[in-house]
């Protein structure tokens, strides 16, 4: 009943045996079947989405909505309401961006630094912050840290009309 910690920036560079990291643990720890299963679907095509996290955003607007009664008498399931606005409100604003809320550079440093002490922690000697760093503003850049601002989507009468209107006609067109 050993521990073994993996460094998933090194999952796929391949050991002595031409390996990565991934293929050796599943080949140890999974039947034959599974592991050469996995190392098949790692040469196929399909390459898959590197960070299979979910935006929570059109969730967390659903409820702000629901709780400013822009939802009321509506039965719609919130799930549903999550789906029809990522589908729908950018194309129905017609635009590419929505109002944000972001950490301040303050914030964002305690972010890093945690990061980076969190990673001493799990790889001790092994961590690269230049690389860390660099990967870190990425992120910035791309918004990950960030939130939609709620309050000015809920003021925005475009969103409050969406709510009103297109919510419910598009839930009955999908459902029927």
């Amino acid at each position: 009943s050993d521990v073994q910690v993996l460094n998933f920036h090194k999952m796929t560079v391949p050991s002595d045996n031409g390996k990565d990291a991934t293929s050796e643990f599943l080949q140890s720890a999974l039947t034959p079947l599974a592991a050469e299963t996995y190392i098949r679907s790692k040469d196929s095509e399909f390459g898959g989405r590197s960070n299979p996290s979910r935006n929570v955003d059109y969730d967390m607007l659903a409820v702000a909505a629901h709780e400013h009664g822009l939802l009321a008498n509506q039965t719609i399931p919130r799930a549903k309401v999550a789906l029809l606005l990522e589908a729908n409100l950018m194309k129905f604003k017609n635009t590419t961006d929505l109002p944000l809320q972001c950490p301040n550079e303050e914030l964002l440093n305690r972010f890093l630094r945690k990061s980076l002490h969190y990673e001493e922690l799990l790889y001790p000697g092994h961590r690269d912050d230049e690389e860390h760093e660099k990967n870190f503003y990425v992120a910035v850049k791309k918004h990950k840290f960030c939130n939609f601002d709620f309050d000015a989507l809920l003021e925005d009468e475009d969103v409050r009309a969406f709510f009103a209107e297109e919510i419910p006609r598009l839930y009955q067109s999908v459902e029927m």
